[in-house]
């Protein structure tokens, strides 16, 4: 997001960044932790015009809608009652 802002501002000038708009797509392997969502919402603060699209895995499936594949931890079947 800082190369975007920056790329924005060599093109245009400092003033233009509250003025921009569009989209940003994001992909991210994983759930976005609170210092990730705190970088949105700054990016956001900052270019109130863009708007930002994230996708992420979850624990159980991929992006791609695969189911992940478990590391055997032990000789006990594995299955998602054995992690509670």
């Amino acid at each position: 997001l800082l190369e975007l802002l920056e790329a924005a501002r060599e093109e245009f000038g400092d003033e233009c960044v509250p003025e921009l708009s569009g989209w940003v797509r994001l992909y991210h392997s994983h759930h976005t932790s609170v210092t990730g969502i705190g970088i949105f919402c700054q990016f956001r603060r900052m270019v109130p015009g863009v708007k930002i699209e994230i996708e992420f895995d979850s624990a159980w499936y991929t992006w791609a809608g695969e189911p992940r594949q478990f590391t055997a931890l032990s000789d006990k079947e594995e299955s998602l009652f054995y992690y509670s």
